[in-house]
């Protein structure tokens, strides 16, 4: 497989706008999974981006997992900072963290893994960065989007959109080009 091949998963605008419709709905009760991820996902240079609202931003919520939350990567919003989460080796992860998105407002997230640094960016700027050491050679767990398994009080509560995954770690400046360079403000 190429190393720069992106794997779109869901799609409702291009990349280039923020979004312009709803978005697909999370009722707090639902999510999907996609199956053989894990297979092909680059443990030592990924990328992962949505678009996000949600309905508040008191409770934890899941946008993306491989596994439980620190297991593989995590992609979610937990104890008031959008999280990107990094096991760099069997029982060991760290993360980066970004401010949450406000309630009922759209807000990109771009989390980013090198096999050296978790990046998170918001709305196309760098808010968090953290050292995770690699020390496994691949992801193991299937991906699940909205839900974690097992765990109701993690659902999404909200919306997602134009949820991408590079096999790639995207630098500032695509960060700033998926977040459209100006940030879109929905009207509620």
């Amino acid at each position: 497989m190429k190393r720069n091949m992106a794997v779109m998963i869901m799609a409702a605008v291009s990349a280039w706008a923020a979004p312009k419709q709803a978005g697909y709905p999370f009722d707090g009760r639902t999510g999907f999974s996609v199956s053989n991820l894990q297979s092909v996902l680059k443990v030592d240079g990924f990328s992962v981006a949505a678009w996000v609202k949600v309905a508040d931003t008191a409770r934890p919520q899941m946008f993306l997992t491989l596994g439980q939350p620190n297991q593989d990567f995590s992609f979610y919003l937990y104890n008031g900072a959008v999280r990107m989460l990094v096991e760099g080796e069997p029982g060991r992860y760290g993360f980066a963290a970004a401010k949450p998105p406000r309630p009922e407002v759209w807000t990109h997230y771009l989390g980013t893994y090198d096999g050296k640094t978790a990046k998170i960016y918001r709305d196309g700027a760098l808010e968090g960065q953290q050292a995770i050491p690699l020390k496994r050679t691949a992801f193991v767990h299937p991906l699940t989007v909205g839900v974690i398994d097992g765990q109701e009080e993690r659902m999404l509560k909200g919306s997602m959109t134009d949820i991408r995954i590079w096999n790639r770690a995207l630098d500032a400046a695509e960060a700033r080009h998926l977040a459209g360079e100006e940030v879109w403000q929905a009207q509620a």
